[in-house]
Parts: C-alpha cells; structure tokens; sequence
C-alpha cells in the first residue's frame, strides 16, 4: 500500500479501503495497526455521524466522522478505511485543488446485501411493479384478455403483486442460487453502489486505481483457475447487464441505450480492459 500511494500523483497519493460495516472498518484499522505501530497517525476509519461526538474531525482512535469524510485532506491520513455504503453518495472528498483526493480504492468484500435486509427486497417490488405495469401484453395474460378493463387489471395485479412478495421473501438471497432475473437485479444494485463510490476518486476529471481484493469476486480465477461465469463472479456480470446497451444489435431502446452509456460508459470500457483483479477509470 504504501508502494502504491508513492505512485499516485502528487496532492492524490491518499487511498481507500472499502468493507462491509463501521465494525468492520474498525477492526481493520486495529489489525493494519498492529501490523504497522508507525501508521497510527496516518490512518483514519469512518464512524457514523451519531457516535460520540467529538469538536474535531479527527477524534480518539483516529476516528473520522462520515459527515466529515469531505476534509479527509486536512487530517494527515492517507488511508482512509469506510462501509463502501457510507461513501457512495453525498460527500466530495477533495484536496486543495479541488479535485478527487482519493487516487485509489481497495474493495477488500464482495457487496452483498445481508440476508434479513428487507430494504432489497422493497426494491425489488417495486421494480417489479414498474416493469409489469408497463407490459400491457403481461397484464392481459393476468386478466386472460386482450381488452381487461380497469377493475380486473387491478385486483389481478395486486393479486400477482402480492405472490410476487412472498416468493421475494422466501429466496434465500445468496449470489451463487439466485435465478437468472434475481440475480440481475442484485448486480444492478451491486453495480450503481460500486460506480458511486468509484465517483468519489475521479472528481475532477482525475484517474482512479480500482483494485478488487475479495476472491468472492471471482472465486475460480483466485484460485488460478477458470470457469467463472455470471452465476459465480460480479465482475462478469456486471459486464453481463451492461454490455446489451453496448451492442448495436441489441433489443434496447435508443433511449435506454444513450441512458446507460452516458452513466456507465467509463465503467463499462474500464471493465473490458481490466488486468486480473483491477482496472483504472
């Protein structure tokens, strides 16, 4: 790490380490800290903003508050560890320039919602809502007619909506099980996470270093070994969900094509030319 801040660019050579929980955040900054006594004051970890409050940024054990995390230049550290969902909006973390003070991030894990989450499963509803709402072939298969009046689409699509729910509820929500449609979604939500907080470094017009360091990410191509495909590896599949807005030959809409590569362009051109286990955007 220390090899790789040397060679960022002057006013950037800072890093970020991205894990799960503000737990987890601490107890990596215990263990760098044990490994290395001399980056005691060099490192910060994120805390939320309603721990103990504290009138300066850098608290008692090199706490930074995540209401804070915009003066990270100010406090001498240049290993910053945060929740990757504590960072992913919201906060410009700049240097004196103003521009991404950040030149490189570390997702020490592999994004997954926790099992019990119910704010992914309420997402996943609604999506579901929205696409079957506007799928007037789908709704008339519901009503078993090609002419359903008001009344018999809505008591069929709440009826639907509604089986739909139990099933989300009954999925164990595990990366590797999920089918086909699930577990888009999941990488979609993975996906628009990771690229936010990829927006955090690249404020500026700034290049990142993004390395991915979890072998969950792809578990046979850690192991020296082939056959990761979409069921096993976010990395692919991610490249999986977007590269129809790529592809001229697509079904996509114009609309939803243009959409997509102007959010997801550099992300999707990064992935595509990424060595084994990091890219640059």
């Amino acid at each position: 790490m220390e090899k790789k801040r040397d060679e960022l660019p002057a006013g950037r050579q800072r890093l970020l380490l991205l894990v799960g929980s503000y737990d987890e955040a601490k107890q990596a900054y215990r263990y760098l800290i044990r490994l290395h006594p001399e980056w005691e004051n060099q490192i910060a970890y994120l805390v939320p903003d309603d721990s103990e409050f504290t009138s300066e940024w850098r608290g008692r054990d090199n706490r930074l508050h995540r209401g804070l995390v915009a003066r990270l230049a100010e406090t001498g550290a240049w290993l910053l560890i945060a929740p990757l969902l504590a960072v992913e909006r919201g906060h410009n973390i700049l240097n004196e320039e103003k521009k991404a003070a950040i030149g490189a991030a570390y997702f020490l894990i592999r994004p997954h919602p926790r099992p019990d989450d119910i704010h992914y499963i309420m997402h996943s509803i609604n999506r579901w809502a929205i696409d079957t709402s506007d799928n007037r072939d789908r709704l008339a298969t519901l009503c078993e007619n090609q002419n359903p009046d008001l009344e018999c689409v809505g008591k069929k699509f709440r009826a639907a909506a509604f089986g739909e729910w139990r099933r989300l509820l009954r999925t164990p929500l595990r990366y590797g099980t999920l089918r086909h449609d699930d577990r888009q979604a999941l990488t979609w939500s993975q996906l628009v996470s990771m690229w936010q907080v990829i927006g955090r470094l690249v404020r500026g017009g700034c290049a990142a270093q993004i390395f991915f360091c979890d072998a969950k990410f792809a578990p046979h191509t850690a192991n020296l070994e082939t056959g990761d495909r979409e069921s096993t590896s976010l990395i692919i599949d991610m490249l999986g969900v977007l590269r129809p807005y790529f592809d001229c030959s697509s079904e996509k809409t114009p609309r939803e094509k243009d959409l997509v590569r102007i959010l997801y362009g550099p992300l999707y051109q990064a992935l595509e030319c990424m060595e084994r286990g990091h890219f640059d955007a």
